[in-house]
């Protein structure tokens, strides 16, 4: 019988479910976190390790942001969008792929500057999933 595999990041739309690697090799806990905010905690705790899985979970983070903006008046938008970036992007500074990750995202919100807030969102959402791709994750 072989082991399940762990999946380690999870994107759920609304969500980003973590593996929490403070408790392995004795425990198997997850995090469901819901804001940017959550998501840069867990990166600063070190709850996610290894290069690849912070510029990942930093990407999701900012679809995660761009997802619960509230608004429709897109400067406003992209004002808490870059405010978002600032805050995964601090969390642990000397992280390669977290400021690659992050600056992707940001990428891609300036170069749609008349896109919907709502259809950036998806953009954003589809952006963390190539980064996923691309890391190898």
């Amino acid at each position: 019988m072989s082991a399940k595999p762990l999946r380690p990041i999870q994107f759920l739309g609304d969500s980003l479910r973590l593996l929490d690697q403070t408790r392995l090799p004795f425990e198997e806990v997850y995090l469901d976190l819901f804001t940017e905010e959550a998501v840069a905690a867990a990166i600063r705790e070190m709850r996610v390790r290894g290069a690849p899985a912070i510029g990942v979970a930093a990407a999701y983070g900012v679809a995660l942001a761009a997802r619960h903006l509230d608004t429709t008046d897109k400067a406003v938008f992209m004002q808490a969008l870059k405010a978002a970036c600032q805050r995964l992007s601090t969390a642990r500074p000397t992280a390669v792929n977290l400021s690659w990750a992050v600056g992707r995202m940001r990428d891609v919100a300036r170069n749609h500057p008349r896109m919907a807030s709502a259809a950036l969102w998806e953009r954003l959402e589809q952006e963390a999933l190539a980064a996923r791709a691309s890391s190898g994750r």
